[in-house]
């Protein structure tokens, strides 16, 4: 074939492609890419580059000023055979430049001349050529579509890969034609015989190649869809052309050569050209042929075709197979108004109203298709109503792939965006309805959410938890979810109602499935679409949420339910600027109480005699008009109940009811508003109101509580008890709010109502009411409450009188509350403790405030121990002060264990009879046959039984033994006393979980401000304090480490959180209180106290047994100090550093660790300085070990810092004095270190030259006497070091601490420098009599900057000071 001419440069065009981009060019014109090279650019993998290719190409061809037929013959050649190439992206670009250059062919009207042009050039070539009539420009593509896409007949075997490309070939080219319109008729006058004819043919081609091989079966489909499509969707002026053209195609060529087979064994390809055609039967002038004239896909056929559609899942995600893109057009419509909201692109669908053929319900049918398709084939579950008449395998096996089609099809459903092979970007808009009960069903949430995104138990190979592998795509699926939920909000266009519709059907949907699905697939789906409306707040939203909530719990008995409202409650509580959300709030709260507390299944009887009483009484209507609102509203609220909900419910209301009073409580106080102790007064009296306005309409309580039965004075019940402290309470703050009078008033009215409210109870279980029931003791709760309230009403009474409030009885009876078993908590009390102890808290608080302002009142010694009791110190008992714990709170050290006798198990008193009785098991055995190593001493067991026969009056005689029956007497007494030490434990653990809420006390008093409570306590109180709760601090620790060295031990942790709270009290309150604002009781016994305090201190440092402790020792001294006014009273105590230092240094038995003083230089390194430097130094060269004296050549380099400072002038200045008198002490102590051999070491060594430097830089900013012996010793020892040290590390430092030496021997010692200070002031005198005296401040000040200058800088600056003074006389 003859190459054809290519374009000259000259006649080019304006658009031109440069690296796959458009340029525009306005002047200078570019030269176009050669004609022969567009048919490169269209295999680019580059789209924009194809395009321009294509266009370059028809521009030359056919449009541009040299277009010619001989080239556009050419190039529809070429096109045609590189259809059949699998070279890069060669079949799409030339297929889709095909659809253009037919399209423009046909409108320039070029195929004769090009048809024409293909016959010479075929004759050509030909040796005997042969003339063919000119044939329509349809038939004359197609004879050249398939002359270019059929195989070559030749004899050689063909590879797989070329007879694809043949037939993906003839695919492409049958779509470009469709695409370019060639088979619509023109005009009402075009040869409509003709183009059925060409379109029959070219249907039958793509059925040909739909029967080819398998997997062309769906794209096959796809274009005969698509063919179909173009004649659906023509023009208006030949659509009734095109409505002919489709119905003959159909009934002549669709039916017959594919849809000819039964319904069962039409393949999902097949069903979708069917459904496809049954989708447009609108456009269809006549009826369709047989089977198409009823439904393919219906209720009744679903079962038949699910095997086949459930068999598309082979079609890998996110893509679905083109049968699902039909049933979605088969079952929806295109929604116009809709259309106008979303992006112009997407094609918004909405649901039918009933099917185009068979006209049944869209709803059923998807129905229908989730439970036949999905769920039973994609997911294999097998419905147990559902009959096995479509055989035994109606349910397949949920594999990955059919998952993942089942997650499509409900993201399909849920109204998330996807991309259609028909429709392009589709989105379905499904009624409310078809979301809840359809596309969120709970088996498809259950296995397609909670199954896959909570999947995570089984463990992998390498011991980790293995994901399941569509978790990414479904936690995806469940984001678009609810993504497209809240896309609508704040949209004007989309209606608010439909949208509030969309978010419940998705939330109905999935919690009924499962009322915990975010903690079930650890996601926040719920709370976001909940906290999004919260705070866009939706009111009619909300109160559909919360009704069908209640419904759910109502109706179906569900405890999950219950939660699920707890939450929406907290999420309601967010919103703290809606009032309607806060009556919302309080709505659930109400149900709780109702639902929990009360049986209201004889309300309406109730309610009825309470409407015609309200109908008599119509003259008191005005002044009850309020009320009778409330009482109808709590009058609906048990009409709703209507009946005694189950114990599993009511136990559940019961905890969430105190848990959310708890957390208003809790929110109002800590609020910044200045009624807030009106609001909190207001939230806990709501209960009590409630169940009050509850009983007057008929619903009684479960557990009922006698209101005549008063306290400990029999004029007043509970009732009327705390009716009367919130009444004056309220009046209290209505007359001054501000006062704390009022306040305390409304503390003990808080605390009251809290106490009413705990003896509210859900009942006993009905169905089984064991020992496990936790709740058993009500009885006992009552009783506790009972006696709290009288505690309560007689502080009311005595503050009422006398207007005073007793500290101590206040502390103790708020120490007695929260230690009680009320604090304790059960199944049914949620937060309770936790109300009860914000009460209690909000009590002491006002109690200590009011104190404070009255004045005159101090915590006294008798509060301080109630407070310390409570957490377990009992000061009043020395012994077990002294005690390390062991008994209290350690395990008995006795390994073989104290057995009592048998016959008094129980009595804690004969331990010692049987101390002995087992021996302890020899270290032969092996540890698996323990139970069997109990061996027992005959002789203590013969005495403990000869015993037992006189206690009966048996003859005594001498007794046989048994060898078993000895050894199971003596396991059976093991056991006992291993039950005995368990339920010791056990008491331990309640008792240690209930000292530590008592902390709250102790911490809430050492948070005064001083000018707020804070000037209640005392010195002395707050030292005896400390020391107590080191004691205390320390015994915790020993038994803390002996319960872990012993094994497993049940109040581990509670020992744990009591010594974390004691060190968090003694750091962050009571040592960094501040002192300003207190006193000392007796100020004249001051220094005793502290003397005494300090030597007990010392003796706790000496029992410390790690560093912890020691570090709050070292604190608590520091806080010693802080408290004693006196520099006397402080060196007193300094003294005591002596024996500490000494003993850590030379006793070997000794507990005191490094740390100690590290801890204390930090604190207050003044005061350290003055008390550790000297012994420090004795330490460094005396010490018992070189690591002890490393750590003392340590510590003396911390101290010798010329910039320590505490802020206290008179103690900084002795430091550093006392420092400088060291100085000999510690130059001899390092010079010992270089001479002894055990300090050669490098890393002793090293310590100490770091040290020396430290030194030699204090003694040079520091006036001091002469060292030039011990200089010059160091000075040979340094360089000795620096000769045999193989270390550059020890030799560099070595080099610098002997420059350091050779200034600090230059400078002149501080006598010197006052003599040449004086001569200077003496010359300077005599030339100026007048300025003696300024020679003289002149040189005070000089000695002042002596530490941080150099002695020439001193000396120019002293002069320049002079001349300064000489400038201002004259």
């Amino acid at each position: 074939m003859k190459r054809p001419p290519q374009h000259d440069t000259d006649d080019t065009d304006d658009n031109n492609s440069d690296d796959g981009e458009l340029m525009l060019v306005e002047e200078e014109k570019i030269e176009a890419v050669p004609f022969l090279d567009t048919f490169y650019g269209l295999s680019s993998m580059d789209p924009q580059e194809r395009a321009e290719a294509a266009q370059d190409m028809i521009q030359h061809c056919l449009l541009g000023p040299q277009a010619n037929t001989k080239d556009a013959a050419y190039a529809l050649k070429r096109l045609l055979n590189a259809l059949c190439s699998g070279r890069a992206a060669a079949r799409q670009g030339n297929a889709s430049a095909l659809v253009a250059f037919l399209k423009v062919a046909q409108e320039t009207n070029a195929f004769q001349d090009i048809q024409k042009e293909t016959k010479v050039s075929q004759n050509k070539q030909q040796e005997n050529p042969v003339v063919d009539a000119v044939v329509s420009d349809r038939v004359f593509v197609r004879n050249q579509l398939l002359a270019a896409t059929t195989e070559p007949g030749d004899s050689r075997k063909k590879k797989g890969s070329e007879e694809r490309d043949y037939v993906f070939g003839r695919l492409f080219g049958i779509l470009a034609v469709q695409k370019s319109g060639m088979l619509l008729p023109s005009n009402s006058d075009d040869d409509m015989e003709e183009i059925v004819t060409v379109s029959k043919q070219y249907i039958s081609d793509l059925i040909q190649l739909f029967h080819f091989k398998k997997w062309m079966k769906e794209s096959a489909a796809h274009a005969i869809c698509m063919l179909l499509n173009s004649y659906y969707y023509a023009s208006e002026e030949i659509l009734p052309n095109a409505k002919a053209i489709v119905d003959r195609l159909v009934r002549e060529s669709i039916v017959p050569e594919l849809l000819s087979t039964t319904l069962s064994e039409l393949s999902a390809e097949q069903l979708a050209v069917a459904i496809h055609i049954q989708s447009h039967v609108h456009y269809h002038s006549q009826t369709l042929p047989a089977p198409l004239e009823e439904a393919v896909l219906s209720v009744e056929t679903i079962p038949t075709l699910a095997l086949a559609l459930s068999e598309t899942s082979a079609v890998t995600q996110p893509r679905t197979h083109l049968v699902w893109d039909v049933i979605w057009t088969f079952l929806t419509e295109t929604s116009t108004e809709e259309a106008s909201t979303k992006a112009s692109s997407n094609d918004v669908r909405r649901p039918r109203k009933v099917t185009p053929v068979g006209s049944e319900s869209v709803e059923d049918v998807l129905v229908a298709l989730i439970q036949h398709v999905v769920t039973q084939r994609l997911l294999g579950i097998m419905l147990d109503d559902e009959p096995k008449q479509y055989g035994e395998s109606a349910a397949g096996k949920a594999t990955h792939e059919r998952r993942a089609l089942a997650l499509c099809i409900v993201r399909n459903l849920s109204g998330v965006e996807f991309v259609s092979s028909l429709t392009g970007r589709t989105v379905l808009n499904m009624t409310p309805s078809i979301m809840e009960n359809v596309a969120l069903n709970s088996n498809l949430v259950r296995r397609l959410f909670i199954d896959v995104i909570g999947a995570g138990t089984a463990t992998g190979r390498k011991g980790k938890q293995a994901e399941h592998i569509l978790k990414p795509f479904a936690t995806q699926v469940l984001e678009f979810i609810v993504a497209r939920a809240l896309s609508d909000l704040g949209n004007d266009k989309v209606d608010e109602v439909g949208s509030n519709e969309m978010c419940l059907s998705i939330l109905r949907g999935i919690l009924r499935c499962d009322a915990h699905f975010d903690s079930s697939t650890k996601t926040n789906t719920i709370s976001t679409i909940l906290e999004t409306k919260t705070k866009q707040f939706d009111e009619q939203f909300w109160i559909s949420y919360i009704q069908f909530l209640e419904r759910e719990v109502l109706a179906n008995h569900s405890a999950h339910f219950v939660d699920s409202m707890y939450q929406a409650a907290k999420t309601l509580d967010k919103n703290t600027e809606s009032t309607v959300a806060a009556n919302l709030s309080k709505g659930i709260l109400n149900f709780f109480l109702a639902s929990a507390f009360f049986d209201c299944s004889s309300v309406e009887a109730a309610a009825e005699e309470s409407v015609q009483t309200s109908a008599k009484k119509k003259k008191n209507k005005k002044k009850k008009s309020s009320s009778h609102v409330e009482i109808s509203q709590v009058l609906q609220l048990a009409v709703r109940l209507n009946t005694k909900q189950p114990y599993n419910v009511r136990s559940v209301a019961s905890a969430r009811f105190f848990s959310l009073l708890s957390e208003l409580q809790i929110r109002a106080s800590q609020s910044q508003g200045t009624n807030k102790d009106q609001e909190v007064l207001t939230i806990l009296a709501s209960p009590r109101i409630l169940c009050s306005e509850l009983q007057l309409v008929g619903a009684k309580p479960l557990v009922a509580w006698d209101e005549s039965t008063a306290t400990d004075k029999d004029d007043f019940s509970p009732l009327e008890l705390v009716s009367l402290l919130c009444d004056g309470a309220k009046k209290s703050l209505d007359d001054d709010p501000s006062s704390t009078k009022a306040r305390f008033v409304c503390g003990l009215a808080i605390l009251a109502s809290v106490l009413y409210v705990r003896l509210l109870s859900c009942g006993e279980d009905e169905v089984s009411t064991g020992e496990d029931d936790l709740d058993a003791d009500d009885d006992e709760d009552r009783e506790e409450v009972l006696s709290f309230l009288s505690d309560v009403r007689e502080v009311y009474e005595t503050f009422s009188t006398e207007g005073t409030v007793d500290i101590s009885s206040l502390a103790e009876m708020c120490t007695n509350i929260i230690s009680s078993p009320l604090g304790a908590g059960g199944r049914s009390l949620g937060a309770s403790p936790t109300l009860l102890r914000e009460a209690v808290r909000i009590l002491w608080t006002k109690t200590l405030t009011h104190a404070s302002s009255i004045g005159g009142t101090v915590i006294n010694t008798e509060t301080v121990d109630t407070l310390l009791l409570g957490i377990g110190i009992d000061r009043s008992d020395e012994h077990a002060q002294e005690n390390d714990g062991g008994d209290e709170l350690g395990d008995s050290e006795d390994e073989n264990g104290v057995f009592v006798e048998a016959t008094e198990v129980e009595d804690d008193e004969d331990s010692e009879d049987s101390n002995d009785l087992l021996s302890k098991p020899s270290n032969d055995r092996d540890d698996d046959d323990s139970e069997n190593d109990v061996e027992v001493d005959p002789s203590k067991l013969q005495s403990l039984l000869e015993q037992e026969l006189e206690d009966d009056s048996s003859v005594g005689e001498e007794l046989e033994h048994h060898e078993g029956a000895d050894a199971a007497l003596a396991k059976l007494i093991q056991l006992k006393q291993e039950a005995r030490k368990a339920g010791q434990k056990a008491k331990e653990r309640l008792e240690l979980s209930r000292q530590i809420k008592c902390t709250l006390l102790l911490e809430t008093l050492l948070s005064g401000k001083p000018d707020g409570w804070g000037c209640l306590l005392t010195t002395d109180a707050l030292l005896d304090i400390a020391f107590a709760l080191l004691q205390y601090h320390r015994r915790l620790e020993k038994a803390i480490k002996s319960s872990s060295d012993k094994g497993s031990d049940i109040s581990l942790s509670e020992r744990k959180a009591m010594l974390a709270r004691i060190t968090s009290i003694l750091k962050n309150k009571l040592f960094k209180f501040k002192l300003s604002s207190i006193s000392w009781s007796s100020p004249e016994a001051a220094q005793v106290y502290a003397e005494n305090m300090s030597v007990s201190l010392f003796q706790e440092i000496r029992q410390s047994p790690d560093k912890e402790h020691q570090q709050l020792c070292s604190s608590a001294i520091v806080f010693l100090t802080r408290c004693i006014d006196s520099l006397d009273g402080r060196l007193e105590i300094a003294k005591h550093f002596t024996a500490v230092v000494d003993e850590w240094a030379h006793r070997r038995t000794g507990k005191l660790d490094a740390s100690f003083f590290d801890h204390l230089i930090h604190q207050n390194p003044s005061y350290a300085q003055v008390s550790l430097t000297h012994e420090l130094a004795k330490a460094a060269a005396t010490a018992r070990s070189p690591f002890l004296k490393s750590e003392a050549f340590r510590l003396l380099g911390l101290l010798h810092n010329p910039k320590l400072s505490t802020g206290q002038k008179e103690l900084g200045e002795l430091g550093d004095a006392r420092v400088v008198a060291a100085s000999d002490t510690v130059i001899d102590a390092v010079i010992s270190a270089f001479e002894d051999p055990e300090m050669k070491k490098a890393k002793r060594i090293r310590e100490v030259i770091k040290t020396l430097e430290k030194i030699v830089v204090f003694l040079s900013a520091k006036p001091s006497a002469s060292h030039e012996k011990q200089l010059d010793r160091l000075m040979e020892l340094l360089q000795q070091s620096l000769k045999s040290s193989e270390s550059k590390g020890i030799q560099s430092s070595c080099e610098k601490v002997i420059s350091l030496i050779h200034e600090l021997k230059n400078k002149p010692t501080s006598n010197e420098s006052m003599e040449v200070e004086n001569e200077d002031a003496k010359d300077d005198s005599n030339n100026d009599p007048m300025q003696v005296d300024e020679a003289r401040s002149d040189d005070e000040s000089a000695d002042e900057n002596e530490s941080s200058h150099g002695d020439g800088k001193k000396k120019k600056k002293s002069k320049s000071k002079k001349k300064k003074g000489k400038s201002k006389k004259k």
